[in-house]
């Protein structure tokens, strides 16, 4: 059963942590990765894929661990949205 939220689920992340982290691990998920984990525990926001792992700080409210492409880090490490925090 997935948990359910009572409000809108969204996270605050500096934009140079952001990008620091996603660029880590878009440089260092293999091949043969399919998907990357975007999972936010305790303050931090967990980004893996492979062998590359990175965390950055976060606040909000996250409660699932959301899988998406590997070209989605590879995309958003060349494409981050404007603002700051993300």
């Amino acid at each position: 059963m997935t948990p359910q939220s009572d409000g809108p689920c969204e996270l605050d992340v500096a934009r140079a942590d952001l990008i620091h982290a996603v660029e880590i691990v878009a440089g260092l998920m293999g091949k043969q990765s399919s998907g990357v984990s975007l999972q936010f525990e305790v303050g931090w926001l967990w980004i893996e894929s492979g062998a590359g792992i990175a965390k950055t700080p976060a606040r909000g409210i996250w409660p699932l661990t959301i899988i998406v492409g590997r070209s989605w880090v590879r995309r958003l490490a060349k494409n981050m949205p404007a603002g700051d925090p993300v």
